[in-house]
């Protein structure tokens, strides 16, 4: 009855599956929770906890050329969980959270040759910088940075100001655009990823 989660919608995600899909890609979309189902044109792997994404993530990352880790995947879980609701009392409630797997840093660690791989860094603060942070700590090829809260929210909203960093740490500045600009835009620097 009572969770952890975040205000993340899944329309980038959606964005990025039917971007894809309408360029003649075969898309699978490892879903977690979403306020929009995923396009019907793609196979949809549902994986409504960290754990059971962080295991469809390993199963499928072999078969793809790109992986996007588009999802806001709680960095963190309750230790312990109960099947029935907790009842509300005037006692004080601690909930121990242990880290989720990190499934973006796990699946740089498994890619093969020629794959690519892009994660997101959603910031309240500096995203360039962070960004470029995320790129090199995660070992990816691309990180699109946005902003979340404030005038520039992108959770939730259809439409996002981003960045996108590229292999050495360039930076491509996406005006505030509806967010199927941006997944073309990230897709197309996908393709211009060189490997050595």
């Amino acid at each position: 009855v009572r969770f952890i989660g975040n205000r993340s919608s899944g329309r980038m995600g959606w964005a990025l599956a039917f971007a894809a899909w309408t360029r003649g890609a075969e898309v699978t979309v490892i879903l977690g929770f979403s306020d929009v189902p995923p396009p019907p044109q793609v196979t949809t792997v549902n994986a409504p906890t960290a754990s059971l994404m962080h295991k469809a993530v390993l199963e499928h990352l072999p078969d793809c050329d790109i992986f996007i880790s588009a999802a806001a995947v709680a960095d963190y879980r309750p230790a312990e969980t109960s099947s029935v609701k907790r009842k509300r009392s005037s006692d004080p409630w601690s909930v121990t959270l242990v880290p989720n797997p990190d499934i973006l840093s796990e699946a740089a660690a498994r890619t093969k040759p020629g794959q690519i791989l892009v994660g997101f860094a959603a910031e309240t603060e500096d995203p360039v910088s962070r960004g470029i942070e995320k790129r090199k700590s995660k070992g990816v090829n691309l990180i699109l940075a946005n902003t979340v809260g404030g005038d520039y929210d992108a959770i939730g909203s259809d439409s996002a100001e981003a960045w996108i960093i590229g292999p050495r740490d360039e930076v491509t500045p996406l005006e505030r655009a509806n967010k199927i600009t941006i997944a073309d835009r990230l897709l197309d620097a996908c393709l211009t990823v060189s490997h050595p």
